[in-house]
């Protein structure tokens, strides 16, 4: 017996299904960077993305862009970064 992964790591089907995956709906690898997104804010958001959800890292770009409705929930887009933004989280980052 022994306590083995906790699922805090890529399961496979979260890191290849978020890729290019125009609904990136919470799972396994969005709670990971809605956790990382929520200690870190602004400071390494693009390094969270990278490194759980490169499919959502343009939509994310598109709201730095001034598209406030890029990952808007109501799309079915990102509830974690919508979250986030509610949060003022993102705010100060944006340009």
């Amino acid at each position: 017996s022994g306590s083995g992964s906790s699922g805090s790591g890529s399961s496979g089907s979260g890191n290849d299904g978020g890729i290019g995956d125009p609904t990136c709906a919470i799972m396994a690898s969005n709670i990971a960077c809605k956790s990382c997104l929520e200690a870190n804010c602004c400071e390494v958001v693009h390094e969270c993305l990278d490194a759980d959800l490169l499919g959502c890292v343009s939509c994310l770009d598109a709201f730095m862009d001034g598209d406030p409705t890029a990952c808007d929930t109501s799309i079915g887009h990102n509830d974690w970064l919508a979250e986030c933004v509610e949060y003022n989280c993102l705010d100060a980052c944006a340009p």
